[in-house]
């Protein structure tokens, strides 16, 4: 099986936790670059490699100058702040890469259906990571509804709970523009 090249765009919490992620996995991932204009994500980036006793590939400030440097790998991971998604994943998948990128998708439908006629443009495989749709609870959840065991469902109540204002304050998720709205777009 060859190694799947790849480069992760922003490098924030959940970006480094992707990092730890992917370098468990080094038979069949490698990491070649980074793309990322905050000088404490580079910082916190290069300290997983030296705790992993590993030479830390190179960081660039732009998904262009990466891509000018060093070519396009087979993939992209875009874990950006929101309001950055749309160009992003588009930049990358004109470079010739495939992109997975954190959810949300975009701010908003018009950049969604921008971004899907790129990627039917390019012919790029695009992928939003929303793995909670794929647990056995919501698998189990479907399937009773398609069986109708609960009977015909005319409504449904939800409660998600985390600390996510007391873990977001003073950063980029709680700011509108940037986000593109609160806890439930967030969530």
């Amino acid at each position: 099986m060859a190694k799947c090249t790849s480069i992760v765009v922003g490098t924030g919490g959940m970006a480094r936790h992707h990092i730890r992620m992917m370098l468990d996995q080094a038979e069949t991932t490698e990491v070649v670059g980074f793309v990322e204009v905050s000088d404490d994500s580079v910082k916190a980036v290069r300290e997983i490699y030296k705790e992993r006793e590993l030479e830390c590939p190179p960081f660039y400030q732009t998904i262009a100058e990466l891509v000018e440097a060093q070519g396009a790998p087979d993939a992209s991971f875009v874990c950006t702040p929101h309001k950055f998604h749309f160009e992003n994943a588009c930049d990358c998948m004109e470079a010739g890469m495939d992109v997975c990128m954190e959810k949300p998708m975009v701010l908003n439908a018009d950049e969604a259906e921008r971004l899907i006629e790129s990627r039917d443009r390019t012919g790029r495989l695009f992928v939003v990571a929303f793995p909670g749709s794929l647990s056995p609870a919501v698998k189990k959840a479907k399937q009773m509804i398609s069986d109708r065991e609960i009977g015909e469902v005319t409504g449904i109540a939800a409660f998600a709970h985390q600390h996510w204002k007391q873990a977001t304050t003073g950063k980029w998720r709680q700011v509108p523009e940037i986000s593109g709205g609160g806890f439930l777009f967030d969530t």
